[in-house]
């Protein structure tokens, strides 16, 4: 927290893919294997990625608000968090989700919730992380993959590029 309050903005974003421990890793892993697919191809690659990057971003920048400069802390459960809310959003807005699969990732985020209380997980950061996928699900328009402009398409696709980017630095 400290190093983004003085300008290593970057962290935000690497924080994302670095965790602490193996046991981390991998529950972190397991909830991305079976949420994002589901979002990806809702949304395709490049809007996957915006909401991937943005809303771990958040999840971190609330975290460090929340903790203050001195908790380090990484993991890509913000950004897990963050897919979790924008598909509860889209099963609601969008008929081709049904309510089946809505109640199903209200379920994730209940028993997220409650295993980050139990183990003292950074439950501001999958908070910051949810809440930002929720208004990124609601902000953004659905998708009509046969019906796109090239122009529109050029956009997501820079936009893609550019978070790839910001990642890789």
């Amino acid at each position: 927290g400290a190093l983004v309050l003085a300008g290593q903005w970057w962290r935000l974003v690497s924080a994302i893919f670095i965790h602490i421990g193996i046991i981390h890793l991998a529950f972190n892993s397991y909830a991305l294997i079976f949420i994002g697919p589901l979002i990806e191809d809702l949304l395709g690659k490049e809007r996957f990625l915006l909401l991937y990057i943005l809303t771990g971003a958040f999840g971190f920048m609330l975290s460090n608000w929340y903790y203050g400069p001195w908790l380090t802390t990484a993991g890509a459960s913000g950004a897990v968090f963050g897919l979790i809310g924008a598909g509860i959003v889209f099963s609601k807005r969008w008929s081709q989700w049904g309510s089946m699969l809505g109640q199903q990732l209200i379920h994730w985020a209940i028993y997220g919730f409650g295993y980050g209380l139990v183990i003292g997980a950074n439950n501001a950061a999958h908070f910051g992380g949810f809440v930002a996928g929720v208004a990124f699900a609601y902000l953004l328009p659905k998708r009509h993959r046969d019906k796109e402009s090239a122009a529109r398409s050029f956009l997501w696709g820079l936009v893609y590029w550019l978070c790839v980017t910001a990642t890789v630095l």
